[in-house]
């Protein structure tokens, strides 16, 4: 997801760079507080995988791994969540795990 793009009034985004050792595989960290009410979230094509996860909805993380079409991801707030947004091409060094294996990951097992 390329957050700098997000322009919606219910939507608020934080992004915070990583040090310069993270850089090495992640492009940023990043919070989105969605106001209440309906919102869809646009996400827009990029070379990246975000790890997500929100502390207001009970056992939820999920990989949004690179897409090549615009979409968007209906949200009803108030909700908040956060992320890692990790460079694809350097994901397999940082974590020292093929980056095929990530797409096998079954919710909520590893």
């Amino acid at each position: 997801m390329q957050l700098f793009y997000i322009s919606d009034p219910l939507v608020e985004c934080h992004l915070l760079e990583p040090d310069d050792q993270l850089k090495l595989g992640i492009y940023y960290f990043w919070h989105i507080y969605v106001a209440p009410g309906p919102v869809n979230l646009a996400v827009i094509p990029d070379n990246a995988i975000d790890l997500v996860m929100s502390p207001d909805v009970a056992d939820f993380s999920t990989l949004y791994f690179p897409v090549v079409e615009k979409f968007s991801i209906p949200l009803e707030g108030p909700v908040r969540y956060i992320g890692v947004c990790f460079q694809l091409d350097q994901l397999s060094h940082f974590f020292d795990v093929p980056t095929a294996s990530y797409r096998r990951l079954l919710m909520g097992l590893t």
